[in-house]
């Protein structure tokens, strides 16, 4: 009978997709992967840099280097523009005007030069859910999607990638004010 097989295919869909979300939420995702950063002195990653900017249109396609050293040394490099950071100063050098902007933060900044922001305080300051788990040349990645809790946040929306078997972020996409 097809509406019984349709019936069972249904009720397997429901297992398998209950079964696969339920073996990590986003709460526990991202705890394994701040532990994994709190157990971390430093490191290394390039980067993509895509940049749109709606109101013209006008593309920018960048590749990045970001240097991390505990506790919140950055140094960030894209294209002609370096910033370094050490948790309390920003210092901003752009090759093409051969100038160094230095910027004061404040306590408790939301700044994306603060490591803390992406790595220690998802739980804080966004509402996680894992929206799809995909298999990835036999690993399991787990799409997190992240709407911050103050609507006024410089980030407006987030996802993240992490590997089941590294817990560490792969990849991040981020809308911004």
């Amino acid at each position: 009978d097809v509406r019984m097989k349709y019936f069972e295919l249904t009720m397997f869909f429901c297992f398998i997709t209950t079964h696969v979300f339920a073996g990590e939420d986003a709460q526990s995702i991202i705890k394994k992967v701040q532990n994994k950063y709190k157990k971390t002195e430093s490191f290394t990653f390039n980067f993509d840099y895509h940049f749109k900017w709606k109101l013209t249109g006008q593309h920018q396609d960048l590749q990045g280097k970001l240097y991390f050293k505990k506790e919140n040394n950055i140094r960030y490099e894209l294209g002609q523009q370096l910033n370094i950071t050490n948790g309390e100063v920003v210092w901003q050098y752009s090759e093409l005007n051969n100038q160094v902007l230095i910027d004061k933060l404040k306590k408790n900044s939301k700044s994306l030069f603060m490591p803390k922001y992406f790595l220690y305080d998802y739980l804080d300051k966004f509402i996680a859910e894992v929206i799809k788990v995909d298999m990835v040349k036999g690993r399991q990645i787990y799409v997190l999607k992240l709407d911050p809790r103050d609507k006024d946040d410089f980030v407006q929306s987030m996802k993240i990638w992490v590997p089941a078997d590294t817990w560490i972020t792969e990849k991040i996409e981020y809308t911004d004010l």
